[in-house]
Order: C-alpha cells, then structure tokens, then sequence
C-alpha cells in the first residue's frame, strides 16, 4: 500500500485518476459547482453531475462524496443529518460513468462549501479530491413583469377547542405555511366577501363525522381558513375547502374557486401518538421527518393540508374539471411535465415527480429522489394552482430561460451573449455554420469576433441550462472592413491635383483679403 505522500505526489503530477463533470461533460474540480437557490420555501433545482472514470484508475474503485454542511442533498441512495450529507458510487472500470442529481435546501442563498470525493481503488489507493461548490443567483430577465398582489389568506384559530392552536410556537408553522403558498400565488382580482355571507365547515374536537356550518363575520378579500386541532381515533389531520354558499368571484362572475376552508390538524400526531416536530423551518430541516415510526414533522404536514384547502380538493369546480377522470388536465402542468399526472380520489397527484426538484409532489411526497425529509412545496404544485386560477408571483422559479441579441460594432472585437432565467450556469453554442473568424464561449458566452470581412452576416447561437431547457438567440456582425483597418486611398490624377492646387491658392488669397495681409506670391 503506498503512502499517503506517494498518493498526493501522484496526484499532483498526473492528476487525479477521476473527474467530476456537469452535464455537458465540462470538468468541475478546478470550476466547481454552482447550485441555485430559488427564492423561498420551494424544493430547489436539481442539477445532474457525473463521476467519471480516467483510464489510470485502477478499477473497480469506490467513489464516496461528502458535503460537510447539511445544506446539499444527493439523489438516493444518500444520507443527509446533522453531519452533513454523503452517497457511495462505484466504478466498475476504467470506462465507467455515473451521474446523479443534486440541489441545495432552501434558504441557502449565500452559502459555499466543497464536496470531498474519496476514492479507493483496487490496488487500496486513496484518492481525496475536494470540489468547491457554492450557490449561484438566476439572472432576472431584462424587462421583469410588474409584481400582482399577493394572495390573502385570512387565517382563524378561534374555532379551535382543544388548545393546540393555543401554543404560539404552533401558529407560527401554520403561518409558515401559509406562507409557502401565497409567497408564490397571486390575487387574480377575487372580489370582496361581504360580513357574514360565508360559512365553513368545523370538526367536533374528536371527530371527523360531526361538526357545524360556522358563519365568518369579518369581511375579506381572498381566501379564509378556519385552523383547528382535532384528536379522532384516526389519528389524521386534514385540510378542505367550504362548499356552501358560493363561489369566489371576479367582477361578479364565478371563477371556480370557493372562498373559504378548514385545515384540521391532529394533536397527538399523524397517524400515530408519537408527537411533532415543531421545527425552525430552514435550520433544522435535516431533522424534519414523516416516516411512521417517527413524529412527524408539523410544518410538512400542515402545508400539504393548507394545499388542499386552497386548491387541490374536488369542491373547487375548478379542479373538479381539471382533475376528471383521474388525470390532471392543467395545460401549464402538462407543459411542463409533458403529459397529465395521475390525480386520484383523494386528491393527490400519486406517482409524479417534480421534474426541476426530483421530488415528490403533492400528495406524492413520500416519493421523489431525494432524502425523505421537510415536505417543501415544488414548481409543479404551484403551475397547478395556476392552471386552477390563481395568479403567480414574479419568483425566479417561474423566470423563462431567455438569451438576447448580439450586436457588433465595426470597433469591437468581443461582445458577450446575456442569458436569464432557467437554471444556471449555462452552456452556450453556435448554430448553424459560423465563419472561421467567429467563435464562442461555451461558459461564458463571449463571442470573439476578428474583424474579417468574411465574418460579417447573422448567425445564430443557442444556450442551454442545467435543466435541459433550451433558447436561441442572434449575433450581427456588420458588414464591410472594420473602421481599424485603413482605408487604402485611390490614385489621384494630375488634373485632380492641379484643380486642387489651384482651389488651395484661391483659398489662401481669400483669407488674406480678409486678414488685411497680402501673403508672398499672392496676386
């Protein structure tokens, strides 16, 4: 077994025997990897990464990654707790590649670290590579759309009476997440509901069979839940909308959506007597579970329940129409997942994975690729409750991945591509056939272009995310010489030259004249 100073002397001279790379194969060890928090409590992006055997590995070899912080997540199998977060990949030979997905938890904007990657090969080498990764912003589009009100969500917890409600930790995770709904949705221009003209459903404290149409007194705009704890042998909590009276309205017409609801929430826990987890929503959310042999963690559980009362319940005409026959006919949702999910009887889009996060959506969240932790709502919950009706918010989630035109000027010599939206860092490209004094950036975007006459003309050049998702875009470059090059000057006659001398000695008898002087020579 070699030493530990043969295996770093090694490493130096020939680098190390694996590579990690992005999507496109570009190598991140000296790069690193740069990961995008979108704004909020939503599942972030999940890029895919790829480690790759060079042909001095000496196979099979095994490859553990470790990220020190627990704010990455690998795609299963993984680890992710207090320690940090860890997965095992193996290569059986020096031809062997495997890629998996990773993505940061969210609420960490600012943060940077690096991911140690060990390898122990046949021959019992060790191999220690670490890889700088940190998060990254999504470029706002150039002309950003002006921001919709936000949705209101009138929240009560004066119907509650078995004193859960009562504990202030408690509310604050309900407004949480309410929040991680209406921090994404937006008011589409609900009319007021007047004092008195809507009533809810509320549960008996120890039953989901009885309770009583509850009126609301206060005047609102929006959307209003009654909070309530519940201890059922069911050991269930619940979320629903109100079907009596009426229906929200815009301008006094119905839109499909009812105007209020209930979010029911079991004392003792969920479907079992073990407790919560009252959990700081961001810090502790390695912690979080909602497995059924653990407490499960309240804030999950409650957002799913708010979800249903907002929008993903067979009251709301509109997701009745939707969500027939057992798929969700949304066409945002069917855009961007390419077909219609399963929505099953209760509600729950069973078997879908959200294709930026990887994990699973509503009512599928003990699915998806990652740890099984804090339910987080995803992009696709959120292009459903648009197609439902609701508005969106201008969140970096929803931004378009866009790329603008190029210009050059006969002067420049680099111009660089702007691309937005997405999720970055992207990868640009030409399209087309470009002319030899034209070239790209694939990282960077900068378009070098040496002043020939053969490169003038339009041409076009793409770029892509780290999602797949693609745009295009044009480069002008103007046509002629460049304004450096100098002008090469004709031959002039010997006529040409006498009319100007003769035109140059009529000017200077004319300035004389003027100056009162009269210049030797002149006539």
């Amino acid at each position: 077994m070699v030493t530990a100073a043969a295996c770093l002397g090694l490493l130096a001279v020939a680098g190390p025997p694996i590579d990690l790379q992005d999507r496109w194969g570009r190598s991140l060890l000296d790069r690193g990897v740069e990961l995008v928090d979108w704004d909020g409590p939503i599942a972030n992006p999940a890029p895919t990464v790829t480690v790759r055997a060079t042909e001095r590995l000496q196979a099979p070899a095994r490859v553990t990654i470790r990220c020190e912080k627990p704010l990455v997540e690998f795609e299963l199998y993984s680890t992710f707790g207090p320690e940090g977060s860890e997965k095992v990949v193996f290569l059986p030979d020096g031809r062997s590649a495997v890629s998996f997905r990773l993505r940061l938890v969210p609420y960490a904007s600012q943060a940077s670290g690096s991911l140690e990657l060990t390898l122990d090969d046949a021959n019992e080498h060790r191999y220690t590579v670490k890889v700088p990764w940190r998060s990254v912003a999504v470029p706002p589009p150039p002309d950003p759309m002006p921001a919709p009100p936000a949705l209101n969500v009138v929240a009560s917890f004066d119907q509650d009476a078995t004193g859960f409600l009562a504990d202030p930790r408690v509310r604050d995770v309900v407004r949480q997440a309410l929040w991680s709904w209406t921090h994404y949705l937006a008011d589409p221009g609900f009319d007021e509901v007047p004092a008195g003209s809507q009533s809810s459903w509320v549960f008996e404290p120890d039953s989901f069979d009885r309770g009583w149409w509850q009126p609301i007194a206060e005047a609102y705009r929006g959307f209003h839940l009654f909070v309530q704890g519940i201890h059922s042998p069911l050991r269930r909590s619940g979320g629903a909308a109100s079907s009596h009276p009426s229906e929200q309205t815009i301008r006094g017409r119905p839109v499909g959506f009812r105007r209020s609801g209930t979010v029911i929430l079991e004392t003792g826990g969920n479907y079992n007597e073990l407790g919560w987890q009252v959990l700081d929503w961001d810090v502790d959310a390695w912690r979080a579970s909602n497995q059924s042999a653990t407490s499960h963690d309240l804030y999950s559980i409650c957002r799913h329940e708010v979800g249903h009362a907002l929008g993903f319940h067979r009251v709301h005409p509109a997701y009745a129409r939707l969500a027939r026959e057992g798929r969700f006919r949304g066409p945002r949702v069917r855009k961007y997942v390419g077909y219609a999910p399963a929505a099953d009887p209760t509600e729950h889009f069973v078997g879908t994975v959200d294709p930026s996060s990887g994990s699973g959506v509503f009512g599928n969240e003990y699915g998806g690729l990652f740890p099984r932790k804090r339910w987080y709502v995803t992009k696709l919950d959120l292009l459903a409750m648009a197609d439902l009706g609701y508005g969106l918010q201008n969140r970096d989630a929803f931004w378009a991945l866009g790329c603008g035109e190029v210009r050059f000027r006969p002067t420049d010599r680099v111009q660089t591509a702007r691309a937005w939206g997405g999720v970055p860092p992207y990868r640009f490209r030409s399209e087309g056939a470009w002319p030899p004094g034209l070239s790209i950036d694939d990282q960077t975007g900068a378009i070098r272009w040496d002043g020939s006459v053969s490169s003038s003309g339009s041409f076009a050049y793409s770029v892509e995310d780290q999602l797949g998702a693609k745009a295009r875009g044009r480069v002008t470059v103007p046509k002629g010489v460049s304004a450096l090059c100098p002008r090469p000057w004709p031959a002039r006659s010997r006529t040409r030259i006498r009319r100007s001398s003769a035109w140059e000695r009529s000017r200077d008898q004319r300035a004389s004249r003027v100056s009162g002087r009269v210049r030797p020579g002149g006539a």
